[in-house]
């Protein structure tokens, strides 16, 4: 985070469904760090064990946050 920049962005991500290490934490980096949540998703468990790779996948949160201010054409 300090070398995020204004306007910048991070990718806050993970593999779990529980709201305390999703949503709670964005809104954690929100209100202690300034930030603002931009988009979230939440991706649901599909398939079952054994299924195509195609049609199976974990569950997952991610979050994209950005820092207030102009941003950084570079």
């Amino acid at each position: 985070l300090r070398l995020l920049g204004p306007g910048g962005a991070i990718l806050y991500a993970t593999c779990s469904l529980e709201p305390e290490e999703n949503r709670e934490q964005a809104e954690w980096l929100r209100h202690w760090h300034g930030l603002e949540i931009e988009t979230e998703r939440v991706t649901e468990p599909s398939g079952l064990p054994g299924e195509t790779l195609a049609g199976y996948h974990d569950g997952s949160y991610a979050a994209l946050m950005r820092r207030p201010g102009a941003r950084s054409t570079a």
